[in-house]
């Protein structure tokens, strides 16, 4: 018994002594893990407190650099100078830059740059890294580059022996140059030999004629209402505004307006409300009572503004002529042809020798005569199709009085220009210079019918024989052609930009000349009761000599269709009336 007790005791204080000696080991290990735990943990919060800082440094020196890049490419003569002043402004301490480094350069603009313009900057600056394609000192001025760099704050990286972090920041910054483009302007043109002194009297029963073909109703506009429209322009802010008011949408969205779907009558009535010459109300008040009800038309199908921004054109400039018939041709929306029986008087003392003059003109696509952009940006005049039938007084050919006629045929295809480079030096549109390339429509003059199809179809037409003389027993068939081919080239407008600035390009044929070429080229057929018929020489020389005395009609007749479609029988006339220089965006 006891011996059991002893053991009892034994055990109890073993027991005892370890309960009491546990506790007093644990605390001295969370004692140590506790200060190990503070110390992390404090080294985290500096990290974290440092790091933040030097981020929000680094955001506060990027938005310096952004505002300090945008504003120095716009001020090609001050570049560092506006640089350094943006930064005064933005920046909290620019004394303690460490760096800060100003490169004017060029920058590749065009589909890359429209591209990069729909994404938020953060997203561009990482799809389209720009430090690649900017060229420092490049021979077309359009781009500057800022590097900057500063030291953060160090709140408690200094305990830690940690030096101050350095932020850095860099943006370059790019002008969207943009030009406006016009085609076919030699009808627009102010000053000879352009201008309203180009307009003979047949122009009102032709473009008459085809505007019934586009609205179904005759608007009866004279010569008077024509030129007026001819030698009135309003600026493109003043169209957007008159769009908006029609369209009901703030023209402050000018995108918008250029997308949306207007009544065609009542922006008639805008613009006649804009406009201050009095021939051009009229003319344009007229267009809309004649204009169907209910139709429709986008502004930018008129007179496309390829820009995010539409409102920085706002200073171009716009010919009513070439809107007003821009805006009946797309009413029409699709292919129309018109005939117009021309008076004779109007004709000039040739007009006696006819017995009549038809003249039927076709629109296979509309033309785009104005469009604003940067490179890429594109205008065409339209593509044509002429028949020209004129009737001779009878002729005497000895036993017989016949009656001659003679059927020419005219295909033109569109002329297109097309901007290639739009580069501004450092006086920005003092000194900008715009890359033009240009193709002059080809043109084909054929003596033969018209086969069918032949205002519709676009493809190449093969005439058929034609009929020159009509008599009892006696036929006199013909067949000649002549051809100006497109020719192509390029040019590079400076400034003054005005639309009275025209180039020309290919070698313009004037249609006497090319007419005179063509009925000299005429190879006849005559045949009696549908037999071949020998010794014909006086008979073909006749006919020839007769008809050769209609080549100086040509050029009168002939000269409404072509120039209504900004043609020149194989030339065409291009201008850029506008550019701007002063638009600034980062490019990264």
């Amino acid at each position: 018994m006891r011996r059991q007790v002893g053991r009892r005791s034994s055990s109890l204080k073993r027991s005892l002594v370890f309960r009491i000696c546990r506790p007093m080991d644990e605390a001295g290990s969370v004692s140590i893990i506790g200060a190990a735990a503070v110390i992390l943990v404090s080294a985290v919060a500096t990290l974290v407190v440092d790091a933040g800082f030097a981020y929000l440094s680094k955001r506060e020196l990027q938005g310096a650099v952004d505002i300090a890049a945008l504003n120095a490419v716009q001020a090609p003569t001050r570049i560092e100078a506006t640089a350094r002043d943006a930064i005064q402004k933005n920046y909290g301490d620019p004394d303690g830059l460490t760096a800060f480094e100003v490169t004017p350069g060029e920058f590749p603009t065009g589909a890359q740059l429209d591209e990069m313009l729909k994404l938020p900057v953060d997203q561009r600056r990482l799809l389209y890294p720009a430090s690649g394609r900017f060229q420092p000192d490049g021979t077309d001025f359009n781009a500057v580059k800022i590097r900057a760099s500063s030291q953060s704050e160090s709140f408690f990286g200094r305990l830690f022996s940690l030096a101050a972090p350095t932020v850095q920041a860099q943006a370059i910054a790019v002008r969207e140059p943009f030009a406006q483009l016009t085609i076919g302007t030699g009808l627009v043109s102010l000053g000879a030999p352009f201008g309203p002194t180009a307009l003979n009297p047949t122009t009102p029963s032709v473009l008459n004629g085809l505007l019934q073909s586009f609205l179904g109703v005759n608007p009866a506009l004279g010569l008077a209402h024509y030129e007026g429209l001819l030698v009135s322009n309003i600026s493109v802010g003043s169209l957007i505004e008159a769009a908006a008011r029609v369209a009901g949408i703030p023209e402050s969205n000018a995108r918008a307006v250029l997308d949306a779907l207007v009544p065609a009558a009542d922006l008639y009535e805008a613009l006649a409300d804009a406009v201050a010459n009095n021939a051009a109300r009229t003319a344009l008040s007229r267009l809309a009572n004649a204009t169907p009800e209910g139709v429709r038309v986008r502004l930018d199908d008129l007179f496309p503004i390829d820009l995010l921004k539409p409102e920085r054109a706002a200073d171009g400039t716009v010919n009513l002529f070439h809107l007003a018939w821009g805006m009946s041709d797309r009413i029409a929306d699709g292919a129309h042809a018109a005939s117009v029986n021309l008076d004779l008087a109007d004709l000039g003392p040739l007009g006696a020798l006819l017995r009549s003059a038809t003249l039927e003109i076709g629109l296979l696509q509309p033309s785009q005569h104005s469009a604003i952009g940067g490179p890429g940006t594109e205008v065409q005049s339209s593509q044509v199709r002429v028949k020209l039938n004129l009737d001779l007084v009878d002729l005497n050919l000895g036993l017989l009085s016949v009656a001659l006629r003679l059927p020419v045929l005219i295909e033109a295809a569109s002329a297109v220009a097309r901007i290639d480079t739009v580069a501004c030096g450092s006086k920005a549109v003092e000194d900008a210079v715009v890359g033009v390339s240009a193709t002059s429509a080809a043109v084909k003059l054929t003596v033969g019918e018209a086969p069918p199809g032949f205002f519709t179809n676009s493809g190449p037409v093969a005439a058929l024989p034609a009929a020159l003389v009509n008599a009892p027993a006696v036929r006199v068939f013909g067949n000649a052609s002549v051809a100006v081919g497109a020719q192509s080239g390029e040019v590079a407008f400076q400034h003054p930009f005005d639309i009275e600035r025209v180039w020309k390009i290919g070698a313009p044929g004037d249609p006497s000349v090319m007419g005179a070429a063509l009925l000299s080229d005429l190879d006849l057929d005559v045949t009696v009761l549908g037999l071949p018929l020998l010794g014909t020489g006086i008979v073909e020389a006749l006919v020839k000599n007769a008809l050769t005395a209609l080549t100086p009609l040509l050029d009168t007749i002939l000269e409404v269709p072509f120039r209504l479609a900004g043609l020149q029988l194989g030339g065409a006339d291009v201008s850029v009336p506008h550019v701007r220089c002063g638009n600034a965006i980062l490019a990264g």
